[in-house]
């Protein structure tokens, strides 16, 4: 249900992107200390997990243990492009923070740019706290720019530590707060079919970021905020509007192998098209099951004939989340994943 997540473990990466995610964009857990560079987050308004949806989730492990390695990412150069355009979007109530650093996370954030979000960072637990006071965890040199709740919060058993502050200190860490999202002046973060997230030549994202380490695997000329400076590291590879319309079939095309579409529409509510092409005739199943394996619908279980085939499925029993539907025919098996939004 993540974009990305890290279960233990310090593999480095460089040049992701999260686009139109369901639950979190980021997620570290269980000791992961890997270093990241030049990440992307975007977040359509609609699409948001019952969870709670965040740019950063980060835990420790579920408990919130000083087991070691204790989960202490290094991150440069991320923009995390929250729902809200304006303050005023209307956008899905399960949307939450940019950051939720919790359960003793020791994160290591630098040159981060966060747009558009209904809360900017929230410190959650006395071990991520004493790391952050200790030091051993922080966000260095970075920008929030639009927050229509709160910048930062922390939750209240943490005594007298005042995030706010904490964050906008010259003599730690030089963030910067700014009101709206439009603050930021970035091209066109928020089109979700073409984002454009390289700051205008007046944004306060091109100055005041830190120089990332020189180790071999950092590029220590990023010293600006957030995941761009005057490249779009995203062109020519990147694809942020799939065709994912079905078109006529051509009936004279002789049908060579199974195959399993993508349905439409998706994301759903409540129901959804999935069409599959037999080369021969078969015995059929098609299945529907949940994130964690239990078959939730089964829609063919007979024997079909050669062709295109289309079935609707109706989920209007069903809560939102991720579903996986599996073709089985012949010897064949395929599976694809699908959003019920409601």
């Amino acid at each position: 249900d993540d974009s990305f997540e890290w279960f233990g473990g310090n593999v480095n990466c460089k040049y992701l992107i999260a686009h139109r995610g369901w639950d979190d964009d980021f997620d570290t857990d269980f000791g992961y200390s890997g270093k990241l560079q030049f990440l992307l987050g975007v977040r359509d308004p609609e699409i948001a997990d019952v969870s709670g949806s965040h740019g950063f989730e980060s835990d420790n492990d579920g408990s919130g243990s000083s087991n070691q390695p204790l989960t202490s990412p290094e991150w440069w150069n991320v923009t995390l492009i929250g729902p809200l355009a304006t303050n005023q979007t209307v956008i899905n109530s399960n949307f939450r923070r940019a950051m939720h650093l919790r359960r003793n996370s020791q994160n290591k954030i630098n040159n981060t740019l966060m747009v558009g979000w209904p809360v900017g960072v929230l410190f959650d637990g006395t071990g991520t706290i004493n790391g952050v006071v200790n030091g051993t965890c922080y966000i260095k040199n970075s920008i929030l720019a639009g927050y229509r709740d709160k910048s930062l919060d922390t939750t209240r058993s943490n005594g007298t530590f005042d995030p706010i502050t904490w964050f906008q200190s010259g003599a730690n860490n030089n963030g910067r707060i700014f009101t709206t999202s439009a603050d930021a002046q970035l091209n066109d973060a928020f089109n979700l079919n073409s984002p454009n997230a390289l700051p205008g030549v007046n944004s306060p994202a091109l100055t005041g970021g830190a120089t990332p380490p020189n180790d071999g695997f950092f590029d220590a000329t990023a010293t600006y905020v957030g995941a761009f400076g005057s490249v779009n590291w995203t062109a020519g590879w990147s694809n942020f509007s799939p065709v994912t319309s079905i078109g006529d079939d051509n009936s004279a095309e002789v049908i060579t192998s199974y195959a399993l579409g993508q349905n439409y529409p998706n994301p759903f509510n409540p129901s959804t098209n999935i069409r599959f092409t037999l080369p021969e005739s078969a015995n059929v199943k098609l299945s529907v099951f949940n994130t964690l394996g239990e078959k939730v619908a089964e829609l063919v279980n007979s024997t079909m004939d050669a062709g295109v085939h289309e079935v609707n499925f109706n989920a209007a029993g069903l809560s939102s989340g991720l579903y996986i539907y599996r073709l089985e025919a012949g010897n064949v098996v395929l599976s694809r994943k699908m959003n019920l939004l409601k």
